[in-house]
């Protein structure tokens, strides 16, 4: 008898299936266990402090990231005088078809979605924040050809021209 079973029984084929079947439930059960019901207490314990001190490695790591990520950050703001702000934002546009002598941009964003970004966290009006879906349409990807939710500055609202100085050059 082997475990408390005849090896020479008719059932033996029968309950070795099932023992392997038990073993491989057994097995995937110990994978879901949640509260660790297989382990020792020692094991419980030993293996929750070594995540303890990973976790604690973890957060020291974020909150030194999250300090040099928000080195920048400030609290002030660049305020725009109340129905200014398309005046503002039409100088933003000029900006970008601005030329060195070289004929290369001044500034140069790949994605005109990093103006909008830049305005509505740097920048508010009459002291309150800018809807970033209404500086979005000032701001297509293709500003050949902006599409129909798409806007133009509006005429009365272009009140500067950035221009470039045009110096000569002294021959010595």
């Amino acid at each position: 008898m082997l475990g408390g079973r005849d090896i020479y029984s008719k059932n033996h084929v029968r309950t070795q299936w099932e023992l392997q079947h038990l073993k491989t439930f057994t097995t995937i059960l110990m994978q879901l266990d949640q509260w660790n019901v297989h382990k020792s207490n020692d094991e419980v314990i030993s293996y929750q402090e070594s995540e303890i001190i990973s976790l604690r490695k973890q957060i020291s790591q974020l909150k030194s990231e999250l300090k040099k990520a928000t080195e920048l950050e400030t609290r002030q703001y660049i305020n725009i005088p109340k129905g200014r702000l398309l005046s503002f934002l039409d100088l933003c546009i000029q900006m970008q078809d601005i030329k060195l002598p070289t004929n290369k941009e001044i500034v140069f964003a790949e994605f005109p979605i990093v103006w909008v970004k830049l305005i509505c966290k740097y920048f508010r009006e009459d002291h309150e924040e800018i809807d970033f879906n209404r500086v979005r349409r000032y701001f297509p990807k293709d500003r050949r050809n902006p599409g129909s939710r798409s806007s133009a500055i509006p005429a009365d609202q272009h009140l500067f021209e950035i221009k470039g100085v045009k110096k000569e050059i002294k021959k010595s």
